[in-house]
């Protein structure tokens, strides 16, 4: 399997070096042969990935084409499949390691053990193993080589958000809080990183524009950006940083946000009831711990323990606690492990 994989990863990389895309997703190719592919100045997602599994046919690999809907008038029908529904064509290879979709996530949010690795090479900044979010999780239409077909679970590898967060920080007596950010990305979250600072964002603007924008008077110092993404599909960065005016401060005591960074300063669902299900893209994973030291003479008044949300398709957890052992320190841990995509209105008041 490890030479199959090798395979996949160096055909993948010539395509896309070859050729390039304008991302219109097309069941039709504008052409089936690789050299005037390469000629075009852009071409559709079909032609990408044909080209793609000719090459792959070619050393010897088990490459099929799924036809699967855009996405943005619902998914596939797979009772009464229309051939007005295929919008587009993604590759599934069997044979190589890497279809199987992580557990870091929360449990199975698709593919499966022997589960086919997706390709689309037209995804842009994409790799083996990921598809665009608007398509993961339908159901998708193999071709098979005898004439038939079968349904496959368009769920890659690395179809989901994953975020990590470690925050050790120390909160002055005027309100200001210091500290070092530690973030670790994953799957799609790790794409967006990775383009952004591809596309010449500095990764000190990429940290305070997307995880510390909610303050107006914030300052980074010694960010480091480890970009994994092509080879492991992980992005690392960290960072020192100092927040002026992070606590309200009163006569007598703060008020403070639980947690610097992982959260919405709004909610995106405000209103108090819905009608229609609700469609979210691809799952999401999110971890964030912090230690927090107050200032000198400062204690916190805490409800220690766990505070829980569950419902069918994600869980959250927030727990916060004063440090046994050294006085005027606060711990939080909060975890958000949302495997399901869609939630029904019955469930709408816990989304």
């Amino acid at each position: 399997a490890d030479w199959r994989s090798q395979v996949v990863r160096e055909a993948f990389d010539l395509v896309r070096t070859r050729i390039r895309t304008n991302h219109a997703f097309d069941v039709t190719p504008d052409t089936l042969r690789l050299d005037e592919a390469a000629g075009l100045p852009s071409v559709n997602q079909a032609t990408m990935n044909l080209a793609l599994m000719a090459v792959l046919e070619g050393a010897g690999l088990d490459v099929r084409p799924v036809y699967h809907s855009g996405g943005r008038f619902g998914a596939m029908d797979t009772l009464f499949p229309s051939v007005f529904q295929l919008q587009g064509v993604v590759l599934a290879v069997d044979g190589v390691s890497g279809g199987e979709v992580s557990g870091d996530s929360g449990g199975d949010s698709g593919g499966g053990s022997g589960a086919p690795l997706l390709l689309d090479a037209s995804f842009e900044h994409g790799r083996p193993g990921m598809v665009n979010p608007d398509v993961s999780g339908q159901a998708g239409f193999r071709l098979g080589r005898d004439g038939g077909h079968d349904w496959v679970d368009l769920r890659g590898a690395h179809d989901r958000y994953w975020s990590g967060f470690d925050v050790e920080g120390r909160l002055t007596a005027e309100g200001a809080l210091a500290g070092t950010l530690r973030v670790e990305l994953k799957g799609y979250a790790a794409r967006s990183a990775s383009m952004a600072v591809a596309g010449g964002q500095t990764p000190s603007e990429y940290m305070q524009s997307v995880f510390l924008d909610r303050y107006q008077d914030v300052a980074l110092d010694g960010t480091r950006f480890e970009d994994l993404y092509e080879k492991e599909g992980t992005v690392r960065m960290e960072a020192t940083f100092a927040i002026t005016g992070y606590a309200l401060d009163f006569t007598d005591a703060f008020d403070l946000p639980p947690l610097p960074v992982g959260y919405l300063q709004e909610n995106p669902y405000p209103a108090p009831e819905r009608r229609t299900p609700l469609e979210m893209l691809a799952p999401e994973r999110l971890d964030v711990q912090m230690s927090l030291k107050l200032p000198e003479g400062q204690r916190a008044m805490v409800d220690e323990g766990v505070d829980w949300l569950e419902m069918p398709g994600a869980r959250f957890a927030l727990k916060i606690e004063s440090a046994k052992r050294e006085a005027g320190e606060l711990r939080y841990l909060a975890m958000l492990d949302r495997s399901g995509t869609r939630f029904e209105v019955d469930d709408y008041g816990q989304v």
